[in-house]
């Protein structure tokens, strides 16, 4: 399985950050939203999307924090609302 962490405010593709395991990407995710609630922001900074495949990845799941404590999965596609 291979993760992308995209940031609510990309705005150019070297913002995107691919990771090889779950546990850097949650890492990451959580590091940064505990500096980002630390000084008086919104947790909420990013989604990250699972994807798996042999030859193609698609996506699987869509991971997305709650609070600054853990990362919260939903298959893919997600329900609309």
């Amino acid at each position: 399985m291979m993760y992308v962490l995209v940031p609510h405010v990309s705005e150019v593709w070297e913002h995107v950050r691919f990771f090889s395991t779950y546990a850097s990407v949650e890492a990451v995710a959580l590091r940064t939203a505990r500096a980002i609630e630390a000084q008086g922001g919104d947790p909420d900074w990013c989604i990250v999307v699972g994807l798996d495949g042999i030859e193609e990845l698609t996506p699987h799941f869509l991971f997305t924090l709650v609070g600054s404590a853990r990362l919260h999965r939903e298959p893919w596609p997600t329900p609309s609302p």
